[in-house]
């Protein structure tokens, strides 16, 4: 379900077009690369915990590979919620950065 956890075969563990691309590929005409793991980790928080209550964008893992999820999230006590329908995630939370001022949701 979408508004609890994006699924990674929506390519959302791809970034949009930089010049030189590891593994690419064009969905929609577009250009787009696949990132790394290590790639994906160095651009968010690790080694902490988000604060509670503020809006995060959350970088997901499962079976597949890591995500980025589009939309705010937020972590209240142990569990991460959707920041837009307070759903609860399904879905291992592995890194955090703030959530862009003025940025909406991709849903």
């Amino acid at each position: 379900d979408l508004r609890s956890c994006a699924a990674p075969a929506l390519n959302l563990c791809c970034e949009s077009p930089i010049s030189t691309a590891k593994a690419s590929h064009t969905p929609l005409s577009l250009a787009w690369i696949m990132v790394t793991r290590s790639d994906r980790l160095a651009q968010f928080i690790t080694d902490r915990e988000a604060p509670a209550g503020i809006a995060v964008e959350a970088l997901c893992q499962d079976h597949v590979g890591t995500y980025v999820l589009p939309f705010p999230c937020r972590r209240e006590g142990a569990a991460w919620y959707n920041g837009v329908t307070s759903v609860a995630l399904d879905c291992d939370v592995i890194g955090w950065r703030e959530w862009p001022e003025g940025r909406r949701s991709r849903l």
